[in-house]
């Protein structure tokens, strides 16, 4: 090529999008090698690291069945979120929340606005890891971070992990109850969870089906760090918040 124009180049721009890390539930230890693998049905193969880890690169916003298998492992299916981060572009019904924090910061947004919670079907126990939620047929919560408040305000975020009886809407959660909660006067809410970037910034996209007087509340930190604060939705389309 004519040295007065220089040299074309090309150059692709990759965002991860998910690392998966897959374990041995014996030793607890990462399994490396190719005794197994993760992938996503139509989707590119991840880039699978020496240490164990999948690296699954520019995935849209949405719901994943991350699969995995080996030969020495038996076969499992996973259900992950990913969440929409500030470029992703927001459908007219949603409301966008911008706020400042520490770096690397986990920030949580809930609202405990009884119309848009779901119901739980029966008391639970400390200890238990299976649940009975009630919700809309449209509405699917696997993979979901949820908030379940009791009447006195007593609660706890859950993951759901998987259903384990459909019929029943029995649903398996990442990791046991650590209190008890009554049937009567507990809610179950949608939760959304992001950390905030080096800079402190973060950026949290959820849909408003909140009637007009609804409050979210937003919660940073843990201990004696931990933060809280509460806000009005009302027809509020971009809420600003320092924390």
């Amino acid at each position: 090529m004519d040295s007065n124009y220089g040299v074309i180049t090309s150059r692709s721009v990759k965002r991860v999008s998910l690392v998966v890390q897959l374990i041995d539930d014996l030793t607890g230890k990462n399994i490396t090698g190719s005794n197994a693998r993760a992938w996503i049905e139509n989707e590119k193969p991840p880039i699978k690291k020496n240490d164990g880890f999948n690296v699954f690169l520019n995935l849209p916003e949405g719901d994943y069945e991350i699969k995995a298998e080996g030969g020495f492992y038996s076969y499992r299916t996973v259900t992950i979120r990913l969440a929409p981060n500030s470029l992703y572009p927001i459908p007219p019904e949603c409301i966008r929340i911008e706020g400042t924090g520490a770096p690397g910061q986990t920030v949580v947004v809930y609202s405990q606005d009884k119309g848009s919670a779901y119901k739980l079907l029966a008391d639970v126990k400390k200890g238990t890891d299976t649940v009975g939620i009630y919700h809309d047929d449209s509405v699917n919560i696997e993979g979901k971070l949820l908030k379940m408040i009791a009447s006195g305000g007593k609660g706890e975020f859950i993951r759901v992990s998987s259903v384990t009886n459909k019929e029943k809407s029995e649903y398996l959660l990442s990791e046991k109850l650590k209190g008890d909660y009554p049937k009567v006067g507990t809610i179950i809410v949608p939760a959304f969870r992001v950390a905030a970037d080096s800079s402190g910034k973060f950026t949290i996209i959820l849909k408003n089906s909140f009637s007009g007087d609804s409050q979210i509340t937003c919660e940073s930190g843990e201990g004696t760090k931990a933060k809280s604060k509460t806000f009005p939705v009302g027809d509020s389309k971009y809420i600003k918040l320092e924390l």
